[in-house]
């Protein structure tokens, strides 16, 4: 005979206050009083569970590998020019996205202000309910011979300025994470995975693909900590549902 999961305690919420209110003859100065709580506990609770992403995010995000070359020249000449090496927005996506997905961090962008000497780009942080905005200031491109393709270049670099900032990223010019791809699990973490795969009733396949391994054996040991979280959670959802 199979045991039930216990059944995890439904949530009071707004509705729930205003029936029970209604029941005994609240009035509606109370009522509206009780709303107010209600509302604050969910703030509050949201406020949490953005804080507990972020700093999961902090845990498991890597360095980013700066592999792109790039070359500021002075207007005293080539003499005065440095070199420098620098990660691409689209290479930053590519590492976080992941570890984003995996702590339900969801990233968006506000369209520049139009102020010609200084743009406002606002970036936006979700998770669940709870938004958080928060804005940089950066140079305005300088006019050139194609206005569109020069906004295009300056809005990915603002984009990826303001990335960098409000996820605190760090970079490298070490390709340590290529040769951390080489490091695969250790017996333990492959037991305390296939374990995991199966408390959270968990599709392999799909876990296989997310992480691009043939197999749990063969997955990169950076990311049996965004796996295990991954899987957690899926198992508290489903904990949720049963």
């Amino acid at each position: 005979m199979s045991q039930l999961a216990p059944q995890q305690p439904r949530s009071v919420t707004a509705m729930d206050l205003i029936a029970t209110a209604i029941e005994k003859g609240f009035a509606p100065e109370q009522l509206q009083q009780l709303i107010g709580m209600q509302s604050q506990m969910e703030d509050r609770q949201a406020a949490r569970e953005y804080a507990d992403a972020l700093t999961g995010f902090a845990r498991d995000c890597p360095m980013i590998l700066k592999a792109h070359d790039g070359k500021i020249t002075s207007a005293k000449g080539e003499q005065s020019s440095f070199s420098y090496k620098y990660a691409s927005y689209d290479d930053i996506m590519g590492a976080i996205a992941p570890i984003l997905a995996t702590h339900r961090i969801v990233v968006s962008f506000e369209e520049p202000s139009d102020n010609a000497q200084v743009k406002r780009v606002i970036i936006i942080l979700r998770v669940g309910t709870h938004v958080e905005r928060r804005t940089f200031n950066v140079p305005a491109p300088p006019p050139g011979f194609n206005a569109t393709q020069a906004f295009g270049s300056w809005l990915s670099y603002a984009k990826r300025y303001a990335l960098t900032a409000a996820l605190n990223l760090t970079g490298t010019d070490k390709d340590d994470d290529a040769a951390g791809l080489m490091d695969t699990l250790s017996p333990g973490q492959v037991k305390d995975l296939e374990a995991m795969i199966v408390t959270a009733r968990a599709d392999t396949v799909r876990l296989l693909q997310w992480a691009k391994s043939d197999s749990v054996e063969n997955m990169p040991a950076k990311l049996f900590g965004p796996a295990m979280n991954l899987l957690k959670k899926k198992a508290s959802e489903r904990n949720a549902r049963d």
